[in-house]
């Protein structure tokens, strides 16, 4: 290795990967090394050069903020995007269920049915970008900008692969999928519409994912929810043109809803592609960033695979968990609804302060700074905590004034604030069970949360809650003591699994 004049370096500069270029020889292809330190180069353009210093001095800041900065301002500046962007998905779905239930319960039920496909398919991406956030964020924390891109780029090349051979398994698969989840005659039709237009758009939604989890990565939570916002409210607007009619176009009932998210889908995609190319953000990747790598590609995956499996063992849980509910007829499934959306508001500052978590550990790994990493988790879960018994005192001595707002039978009433008041109580594991996972994620450890998640559910949740609510007579409670039990297991063990410190020397 050797250090070559700018002049050959510009030249070569288009090769440019992983600090290690090529350059010609004679008939021979030399290997050069360039050092990031030392760029943006001289090449000659004034224009680029202050772009590209621009773009450096910006890397810097950021990577200086999560690694050396105040913590507090790091995690709020992670985490404060990442939870309005969830805030709008969650009005987005309330959208579409205020829209669709004019239409009709039918049409309501088809788009339930269909969305629990697409929320578990979801999981899958959301779970392959944990893979990206971490190495992204290592490569970060190293100040090796250019391995980061190019480990973003190939995460999005892996999502695109995977998502458009989902895609076309499911959209062939529709018909039968929804036949296994019980749909039938006018409901079954309506969900094979509005679920294949999901399946077409696979692709799209994926992309969404994992450009998102490089931009968190990278330290930038702004720009993708800045897209996400936006996307959302293209969403809301579109559904009622698209459903009833509107503004000339035709009433398409489902099938304009799933044409709503699909454009806006789609329009999110095109703008995350033009500030990907346009070197302004934190994160540019060029065509040749995107060139297959399957050396790369494989290690996203082997990150990120368990943390896809842990995901789809939570969403398949549910499930289960609520079919055990139903077993007890309609009011208590009703009550554990209610509970399920107060138990939603508790998970939504979570997301944030988990993806605040994951960036702050992976970047201060690569940036050698272990012990900061550790007093960054620790610091989040006191915020998580703070902001959860905040929420969680009022909501527990006021249960049942709550019950009583979403419907004044008592038998409901009385059902729903015994709910509500598990629901409180076993909020206060959240931080630990919910960031020190996240933390382990962000380290590439990502085995440690899929196992204990695995044994929490499969292990504890559902063959104590079948026990509880059937063999020993406790009925529906039996259902909400396995809930509260289990978030205290799973606490209990990820905090162990953070607490022994061998995710400081997992290596990516």
């Amino acid at each position: 290795m050797y250090d070559a004049p700018v002049s050959t370096i510009a030249s070569v500069l288009r090769d440019f990967r992983f600090g290690v270029a090529r350059m010609p020889m004679g008939r021979r292809m030399i290997p050069i090394k360039l050092v990031y330190a030392e760029w943006p180069l001289p090449i000659g353009c004034s224009a680029y050069n202050s772009l590209m210093n621009e773009r450096h001095a910006a890397h810097g800041r950021r990577v200086a903020l999560l690694t050396s900065g105040s913590l507090t301002k790091a995690i709020f500046t992670i985490a404060l995007p990442i939870m309005i962007a969830n805030t709008f998905g969650v009005a987005m779905e309330l959208a579409n269920a205020f829209f669709l239930g004019r239409v009709g319960s039918d049409a309501l039920a088809a788009v339930i049915m269909a969305g629990a496909i697409v929320f578990f398919i979801m999981t899958f991406g959301a779970g392959l970008g944990i893979g990206t956030v971490a190495l992204v964020a290592r490569a970060y924390g190293e100040r090796n900008y250019r391995k980061g891109e190019h480990i973003g780029a190939q995460s999005m090349v892996l999502g695109i692969i995977l998502s458009v051979a989902m895609g076309a398994m499911g959209f062939l698969l529709t018909p039968e999928l929804l036949a296994l989840m019980g749909a039938k005659g006018p409901v079954h039709d309506m969900a094979t519409t509005y679920l294949r237009i999901a399946f077409a758009g696979l692709p799209f939604m994926i992309f969404m994912f994992q450009a998102g989890a490089v931009f968190q990565g990278a330290g930038d939570t702004i720009t993708p929810t800045k897209i996400s916002a936006f996307a959302t409210i293209l969403n809301i607007v579109f559904d009622p043109i698209m459903i009833f009619g509107l503004l000339g176009f035709p009433a398409l009932g489902v099938t304009g809803a799933a044409i709503s998210s699909l454009t806006a889908r789609v329009i999110g995609c095109a703008l995350m592609v033009r500030v990907i190319v346009s070197g302004k953000h934190a994160v540019r990747l060029r065509r040749s960033s995107f060139d297959l790598d399957w050396g790369v590609m494989k290690r996203i995956f082997m990150v990120g695979f368990p943390g896809a499996i842990q995901m789809m063992l939570r969403s398949s849980s549910f499930l289960v968990m609520t079919g055990l509910a139903a077993m007890f007829g309609h009011v208590v499934i009703a009550a554990f609804g209610v509970g399920n959306r107060l138990f939603g508001i508790f998970l939504l500052p979570g997301f944030g302060f988990g993806a605040a978590s994951s960036t702050i550990v992976g970047q201060n790994l690569g940036a050698k700074n272990p012990a900061r990493a550790e007093r960054g988790v620790f610091l989040i879960v006191a915020y998580y905590m703070s902001l959860i018994l905040a929420v969680a005192i009022p909501l527990f001595i006021f249960s049942r004034q709550v019950a009583w707002v979403f419907n004044h039978e008592e038998s409901f009433v009385a059902l729903t604030s015994e709910v509500i008041r598990f629901v409180a109580a076993g909020a206060v594991f959240l931080p630990f069970g919910m960031i020190f996972a996240q933390a382990l994620q962000g380290a590439g450890a990502t085995v440690t949360p899929m196992i204990v998640t695995a044994v929490t559910l499969y292990g504890v949740q559902l063959p104590l809650a079948w026990y509880l609510s059937t063999h020993a007579g406790w009925g529906a409670r039996g259902v909400w003591t396995a809930n509260i039990i289990s978030g205290l297991v799973n606490a209990l063990l990820m905090s162990w699994m953070f607490l022994r410190g061998d995710w400081k020397r997992t290596r990516v």
